[in-house]
């Protein structure tokens, strides 16, 4: 990857797509989506802050057990 805008989109397309883990099989974890949905609101990409909150509300819920219901 040549930036860290192409690294946070790939993992956008990884999340989007069901993949919830890197390229090393390591799963995304909740400080690291806080992280993107910093980055997006910085470059003013509301649209993926909001896709990602969505995600990290229904991935990250205790209630759910941590379920895959994204």
């Amino acid at each position: 990857m040549d930036t860290y805008y192409e690294f946070v989109e790939d993992s956008l397309d990884r999340i989007k797509k069901g993949m919830y883990f890197d390229l090393s099989l390591t799963p995304y974890d909740s400080e690291f989506i806080d992280r993107m949905i910093e980055f997006y609101e910085e470059s003013e990409e509301y649209e993926k802050c909001q896709y990602l909150l969505s995600f990290k509300k229904k991935r990250f819920n205790h209630k759910y057990g941590y379920k895959n219901l994204v």
